[in-house]
């Protein structure tokens, strides 16, 4: 629109943007070596149910420990990458088996150990001191699965000499506080850098010679045609930062499905064939790039409504779409994977086609004459072209 030339940067770039270099509506760049004298690192998949890891050291197996010990004896530095935040996703009274849920969105709270709170990471609901179970006053817990949190209380045990830093939205609620830890930890005040995805992407420490992922099936089975982009892209960039000076790196991924063909492309480094395959998939299923998608959400506080009114919708547009002789494949209704969020009940259908622009134009036309698509001031519709986020 502004006539400008621009550029787009990335180790793993999305499906569309390198479609759309393959197929020279962009020109394709590419940098077939890493700065200076830097080599890949040596990559190596450790499967989670071979190699159990160590009963009181969740995510911990003997191959990651003992190479955590090998670079801290070298003087030399480890990034260990778990995308989960807090101390468990979960917590159940051990007397009653009460699990607490967010008011507002009907999901699992996650427990932080730093004041015994619960939270919800979607509508940042908390819940402080909660030290006894609200439905019989037990003070007996489980903690179910890990986070960031609880891993550092096991790396202290694990590495009693290693000096660690976390890294997540938790430990830096604002940016500068992100940035000192960034620097303390170029710095050498710490050598063991542990953090969710903030730790994956545009940092460069040449003492870092290990990268651990400590669990990197988080993610894989979404519902979202760009689970699999997006978990690779993850895995490729924080690979990426280990041996990036003089030093050798190497990454150990830790997984439970050694044997997919994501995994597989990731420990490998190899874009092109997972970009092969994955734009194979996507043109069998009529997905972006070969077609767009117009994801129209419903939301309200009655969850009868919401249904109703979002059917009734389908119904007048895909009168409408015959009527206006467009071309497009109605998906849904149907509730969203986080169905009640933040207080609403939501419920989303999809349209794919490859008239986009039409659409937007009926749905423009549409929209003035009856105002809201004649929907009730209390169903809320958001419409968005071309979604990134599926949720």
């Amino acid at each position: 629109m502004a006539n400008i030339p621009i550029i787009l940067g990335s180790a793993s770039p999305s499906v569309e943007s390198f479609y759309n270099a393959l197929s020279r509506r962009y020109k394709l760049l590419k940098l077939t070596q890493r700065p200076e004298i830097a080599e890949l690192p040596l990559v190596r998949l450790v499967d989670l149910k071979e190699e159990s890891a160590q009963a009181e050291n969740l995510f911990f197996t003997h191959t990651l420990t003992s190479k955590v010990n090998q670079t801290l004896e070298k003087n030399q530095q480890v990034i260990l990458y778990l995308n989960r935040r807090g101390f468990s996703p979960r917590i159940k009274c051990t007397d009653c088996g009460h699990t607490p849920l967010c008011p507002h969105c009907q999901l699992h709270l996650t427990y932080h150990r730093i004041g015994s709170k619960l939270m919800c990471h979607f509508c940042g609901y908390v819940n402080v001191n909660y030290n006894s179970c609200a439905s019989c006053g037990g003070k007996n817990f489980l903690y179910i699965g890990t986070g960031t949190q609880k891993v550092e209380e096991q790396i202290a045990k694990l590495f009693p000499n290693a000096k660690i830093v976390r890294l997540d939205s938790d430990s830096a609620e604002k940016h500068s506080r992100s940035h000192i830890i960034l620097s303390d930890f170029a710095a050498e005040k710490y050598n063991i850098l542990l953090g969710t995805q903030m730790v994956t992407k545009g940092i460069d420490f040449p003492k870092v010679s290990l990268v651990g992922v400590l669990m990197a099936d988080i993610g894989i089975d979404m519902p979202d045609f760009r689970a699999s982009e997006k978990l690779f892209a993850k895995l490729i960039q924080v690979a990426g930062r280990s041996g990036r000076g003089i030093i050798p790196g190497e990454v150990i991924i830790q997984t439970f499905s050694p044997e997919s063909d994501l995994i597989d492309d990731a420990a490998r480094q190899d874009y092109d064939t997972f970009y092969n395959r994955e734009i194979k998939s996507r043109r069998d299923l009529e997905y972006p790039p070969f077609s767009h998608l117009i994801n129209f959400r419903f939301s309200g506080k009655k969850e009868e409504g919401v249904q109703k009114y979002s059917f009734l919708f389908k119904n007048r547009l895909a009168a409408g779409i015959k009527q206006g002789e467009l071309k497009g494949n109605i998906l849904g209704p149907a509730p969203c994977p986080l169905y009640h969020l933040r207080g609403v009940y939501r419920r989303h259908l999809f349209i794919k086609t490859n008239h986009v622009k039409r659409f937007v134009k009926y749905l423009a036309e549409w929209r003035v004459v009856e105002q809201n698509f004649g929907l009730p001031s209390q169903i809320r519709l958001i419409i968005d072209i071309d979604p990134y986020d599926m949720m």
